[in-house]
């Protein structure tokens, strides 16, 4: 195949990016990064998600799918700006009063 061995770290992460794993071998590893990545996205600190990623070995190309198609999600999810009922309530109180 003429892969050169990337380390212990990194060999599994190496393989899949390469796509020298047996199928059952890449649903495992996909299953358990996917659970590191859910993990790490409960972390506040950017950097601690980095180290806890690069701890478990998630390879990049997966970070970056898996963070683009999280914010999709969010950006999808996320509520429309409702109106303001507390300031039109106001608004609506100064110009009745303004017109008495």
């Amino acid at each position: 195949m003429g892969l050169a061995w990337p380390g212990y770290d990194r060999e599994q992460s190496y393989l899949f990016e390469h796509n020298a794993l047996e199928e059952t071998e890449c649903a495992q590893l996909l299953a358990g990064w996917r659970e590191e990545f859910e993990q790490a996205c409960s972390l506040e600190d950017p950097v601690a998600r980095r180290k806890h990623l690069d701890w478990a070995g998630v390879p990049k190309s997966l970070r970056q799918r898996w963070s683009a198609a999280a914010r999709r999600r969010r950006s999808r999810m996320a509520p429309e700006k409702a109106p303001d009922v507390a300031s039109s309530v106001e608004g609506k109180a100064e110009e009745n009063a303004t017109q008495v």
